[in-house]
């Protein structure tokens, strides 16, 4: 993998942004035995910066999903800290043609969903697209999935990027205006490629915002209609009784303020190193189906970083936890003193 130029991400801001970047070592690991190429490269709005080179091009991108959702790649980038500014961010993760588009297509929609999420919980506005409204060469991308970060383009697809298809690469360039026909590297196929497409897209993601009027009215009816009462959570006291019965039980415990201001306690209760419950008390509020849902989802869950942050972030996702009195801000704070526990 090549080094980020730290010089030019200093530039663009003190954010930090260790949840944008999937270019992690694990992600290394899980690439590096194949020897052939794919290309995973994070983009400013106004002008391309290229992150990061890998070694693969038959990845299992069903097990990447399952394991490596964009979140959970958080740590630093060629051995760098990363910092940019909210707003000027675009993903790409090249992913090899010769992969089964279904594939490809439950990757896309495990990944794409993951990194909106994690964007809006920074306060960056994302979106997200199907394929349908992102116009590609057919016979050379298989499968492309877009939304936007801020007023930059997350774009998720495939492109054909190793030594052995010059004669695709340069029928991607020849298809898009204006990139040079001669053989060029894939990294410079991408950028022109992304150059292209980025305008149409923005203006498309634009037209599917919500004003904040409209925003205003959907939390009004949230509200009035989805607010339950807290159902009776298992209080940790009761967590730490069991522990104290059973030398099997190894009881772990936080006490945390989060990025939104409130104070959150969490206690994890596991057994040979497996998840058996779970209990936060204090600001955090659940309502009834969102604990009784993490609960389940987190029960024989085993204790390692990487099965822990799947969970809470994909439960997260899918039920876009932001109950009155609990902000995204908040809810990443709880994420990351879990796996602090660990």
């Amino acid at each position: 993998m090549q080094n980020i130029d730290v010089s030019r991400l200093v530039n663009l801001g003190t954010v930090p942004a260790r949840r944008f970047f999937a270019a992690t070592d694990s992600l290394a690991e899980l690439t590096a035995s194949h020897g052939r190429r794919a290309f995973l490269t994070a983009f400013p709005s106004d002008r391309v910066l290229s992150i990061g080179l890998y070694q693969d091009a038959e990845i299992d991108l069903q097990e990447a999903a399952t394991r490596y959702p964009w979140p959970m790649l958080r740590r630093s980038v060629g051995g760098h800290e990363v910092s940019v500014a909210p707003g000027t961010l675009l993903f790409s993760m090249i992913i090899p043609r010769d992969d089964a588009e279904n594939s490809i297509t439950r990757a896309c929609r495990g990944l794409v969903p993951s990194l909106v999420a994690t964007c809006r919980s920074y306060g960056v506005d994302a979106h997200f697209t199907p394929p349908d409204s992102v116009r590609y060469h057919r016979n050379l991308l298989s499968a492309v999935y877009a939304g936007s970060v801020g007023n930059a383009l997350v774009l998720m697809g495939t492109l054909p990027c190793t030594n052995e298809e010059p004669d695709d690469r340069n029928a991607l360039a020849a298809s898009l205006s204006g990139i040079s026909k001669e053989r060029i590297e894939p990294a410079e196929v991408l950028d022109a490629f992304v150059k292209k497409l980025g305008e149409q897209c923005r203006t498309e993601f634009r037209e599917e915002r919500l004003s904040p009027a409209e925003g205003a009215a959907i939390s009004q009816n949230v509200l009035a209609g989805g607010e339950r009462e807290p159902r009776e959570k298992p209080q940790r006291a009761e967590l730490r009784e069991r522990a104290l019965r059973d030398p099997k039980l190894d009881l772990r415990e936080a006490q945390f303020t989060t990025a939104g201001g409130r104070s959150i306690g969490l206690s994890l209760l596991l057994r040979r190193e497996v998840i058996e419950s779970v209990a936060f008390s204090g600001d955090f509020v659940f309502y009834r189906d969102c604990l009784s849902d993490l609960e389940t989802a987190l029960r024989g869950v085993p204790a390692e970083w990487d099965e822990l942050m799947t969970v809470l972030e994909n439960y997260y996702i899918m039920n876009q936890v932001d109950s009155p009195g609990v902000s995204p801000a908040d809810w990443v704070s709880a994420i990351d003193a879990a796996t602090a526990m660990l």
